[in-house]
């Protein structure tokens, strides 16, 4: 059997991200580590990703 949609989970490091306000300056709050899950699909001789989520910052714990 070969899988044409896989869906992939990981745990993305952003402690070094810097979160910014809406109006462009520093928000002081610091990131974190990210429940992350793409979808991804076997189209046309490669694999794209057709969704891609990101957790609130805590969302993954090591």
């Amino acid at each position: 059997m070969s899988r044409t949609k896989v869906e992939l989970t990981d745990c993305v490091d952003g402690s070094k991200w810097v979160q910014l306000k809406p109006s462009g300056s520093a928000g002081g709050m610091p990131g974190g580590h990210y429940r992350t899950t793409a979808t991804v699909v076997f189209a046309s001789g490669k694999w794209w990703v057709s969704e891609l989520y990101t957790g609130e910052a805590g969302s993954c714990l090591d």
